[in-house]
């Protein structure tokens, strides 16, 4: 490939010469830019919008198709009984709420695993 292209020729490489390989670009890490910006990622975003979300369905009960697919403890009215483990709002919002409610200090977003 080097052989096609002359000194001072500007024409673009032929498409077989154009491989990228490690060389080429380095990955680099968010995490450390995220931390030092105090910043949230996506996933830590929906962590902290499924409780906020969740906190406002509980607190007016609206809207009632919602809030009628969660369940309340019978001995503690703060917690509530997770369904069955998915990937949908009901669980992921239950459970989360569950853990926040037994944190004994601020729930730390970026460190909460909803697996």
């Amino acid at each position: 490939c080097n052989k096609l292209k002359r000194k001072n020729e500007k024409t673009a490489k032929p498409l077989r010469c154009q491989i990228l390989n490690n060389n080429f670009h380095a990955k680099e890490s968010t995490k450390p830019i995220f931390k030092q910006h105090d910043l949230l990622t996506v996933y830590n975003l929906y962590r902290l919008r499924c409780i906020v979300e969740f906190f406002k369905i509980m607190r007016y009960r609206l809207p009632i198709a919602i809030y009628s697919l969660f369940t309340r403890s019978k001995r503690k009215d703060s917690l509530i009984i997770t369904p069955a483990p998915s990937h949908n709002f009901t669980y992921k919002a239950s459970w989360l709420w569950n853990l926040f409610r037994n944190s004994e200090s601020d729930l730390d977003f970026a460190s909460t695993s909803c697996n």
